[in-house]
């Protein structure tokens, strides 16, 4: 485990999360504290080793999606007309309804906003292709920081995909810092729209990736069959029984085969997916039991080796996909996060917290085994609130600022930029910085310019010498005919377009010719207060 992962730092934050499913956001008030030992609430069976990462949840919060906002968000999962306005008329809607989640939250728990040091805030994930080198998560960051007051960190995908990564799944590096237990090897199986899994060995090493679909297939075709949402408790899907020519084919699809790390989503296993290998005979009930035989199949191929399965997500509240988990992965153990102190269901919005509060503070969250950048990255961007949150300490910070943050190698890096440049501030505008070269460089420049113009004023017998040549060179002025140079014979504005040959010095090349006389030479580097003097010969 990476030590950097130990050191928390003490703060109240808020996680966000709408997860592929697109059921509810999902919010939870945690606050971090520097120790040893975890301090969850009434775990079901008692931790029998001390988890790096302290932390207490203060609150829960669930707002579902309107029907209006989850068919704009189901639309825009594939292309259509006018799809750039309405993207961004559903993230102004979704980043309300997270605001009325953060509301609920800190009402609950009689907190205030400026209490409150971060929120990290996931989006909702409309298109996700690592391959080609994009995904999209809807949300307007700096409405939401302006409605609620607070710092938001949202945008944790963009630095890792942009680093040649997968950019998912996220939450392994903060699965490893709060259920990572020594010589315990450890599978937290995520069963949201999408599955991922967390691979902990006991001995400090994280891997992970997603493992297919889980709730987006069974939501998708129990409302196309009984208009339902979703499944409740797995009744519907438990009157059917596996097709296992359905679910052969389903599992010949190339994806589950690619070796980690790899990620997926709606983009691949949609309705449209699965279609494509029904032969139209099949019951509804049918199929609803072989998808779920396919998600438990590919969770149990992921989880391979391990001691023990623990879930999170809303698939945990699948009766029926539990039951055939733990038949699948018999005699491991299966059970949920609560019996690690974490309510299942609060895992993820839990994760995004921690997220913020790593973004906050500096620190890599990202692991490149899991997703295969090519480095951790400091992910996310953030939004200041418009009253200040905790983070930026109190200060009034303009609302609709964003602000960029990929940060790419180590620190050596800024270390060399910072010797390289001589950073000064403007003497009249104090506040205004300005970066100028080290005299030494710019006393190096102006020489080679100065020998430059005065080999090209010899040739054209302009000037007696290299000395005025380089007054000439030295000035910060252009000479011009009016003003003459160190009290001699004025410079001329525009030589001959070739030089006669009773002028040209012997052993000077016949086909040289000069368009432009060199006294019109660039200015020499200018001081850093910018006044416009001569220099001295």
């Amino acid at each position: 485990m990476n030590p950097r992962s130990n050191a928390t730092a003490p703060g109240i934050f808020i996680g966000l999360m709408s997860g592929t499913s697109l059921d509810a956001v999902d919010g939870l008030l945690v606050e971090f504290s520097a120790g040893s030992t975890s301090q969850l609430p009434a775990p079901a069976a008692p931790l029998a080793q001390p988890t790096p990462l302290q932390l207490s949840a203060l609150g829960f919060a669930s707002r579902p999606l309107t029907g209006s906002l989850r068919e704009q968000l189901f639309a825009l999962q594939a292309p259509g007309p006018d799809e750039l306005a309405r993207a961004a008329l559903a993230a102004n809607s979704l980043s309300d309804l997270y605001a009325d989640v953060v509301s609920d939250l800190i009402a609950a728990a009689g907190f205030k906003a400026s209490q409150i040091r971060a929120l990290g805030a996931h989006g909702q994930t409309v298109r996700h292709r690592p391959e080609l080198g994009y995904t999209i998560q809807l949300l307007a960051p700096a409405r939401l920081a302006e409605r609620c007051g607070i710092d938001v960190v949202a945008d944790f995908r963009s630095a890792d995909i942009a680093a040649g990564g997968q950019g998912a799944p996220l939450v392994p590096a903060f699965h490893a810092a709060l259920f990572d237990a020594p010589g315990r090897a450890r599978a937290i199986v995520n069963l949201g729209g999408i599955g991922n899994v967390t691979r902990l060995d006991g001995l400090g090493g994280v891997s992970g990736h997603d493992t297919g679909p889980a709730n987006v297939l069974l939501d998708a075709w129990c409302q196309r069959h009984t208009g339902a949402p979703y499944d409740d408790e797995g009744q519907w899907g438990a009157e059917g029984t596996v097709d296992s020519e359905l679910l052969a084919r389903c599992l010949a699809e190339p994806w589950f085969a690619r070796p980690g790390p790899r990620s997926t989503g709606r983009d691949l296993f949609g309705l449209r997916w699965l279609e494509e290998r029904l032969t139209g005979q099949e019951r509804a009930q049918d199929v609803q039991a072989s998808l779920v035989a396919l998600t438990t199949e590919t969770v149990r191929r992921a989880c391979f080796g391990a001691d023990s399965i623990y879930v999170c997500g809303g698939g945990a509240r699948n009766s029926a996909l539990m039951r055939a988990l733990r038949a699948a992965c018999a005699p491991v153990p299966v059970s949920t996060t609560d019996a690690l102190g974490l309510p299942a269901q609060a895992v993820e919005a839990a994760a995004f917290a921690w997220l913020a509060r790593e973004r906050i503070d500096g620190r890599p969250a990202g692991r490149s085994r899991v997703t295969g950048s090519r480095g951790d990255r400091v992910q996310a961007g953030r939004a200041a609130g418009s009253e200040g949150g905790a983070a930026s300490g109190g200060r009034r910070a303009c609302g609709g600022r964003a602000e960029s943050v990929a940060r790419r190698g180590s620190r050596a890096h800024e270390a060399r930029s910072a010797r390289a440049w001589s950073w000064r501030t403007h003497p009249a505008r104090s506040t205004a910085p300005c970066m100028a070269p080290t005299r030494r460089a710019a006393a190096r420049k102006q020489d080679r310019l100065a020998r430059m113009l005065a080999t090209h004023l010899w040739r054209e017998r302009v000037l007696p010498c290299a000395g005025h040549a380089r007054a000439c060179a030295s000035s910060s002025r252009r000479p011009s005919r009016k003003q003459p140079v160190s009290g001699r014979e004025p410079c001329v504005a525009r030589g001959p377009s070739r030089p006669a040959a009773s002028r040209r010095p012997a052993g000077f090349a016949r086909d040289v010719s000069f368009r432009r006389c060199a006294t019109r030479a660039p200015r020499a580097p200018l001081k850093c207060c910018r006044r416009r003097r001569r220099c001295r010969p």
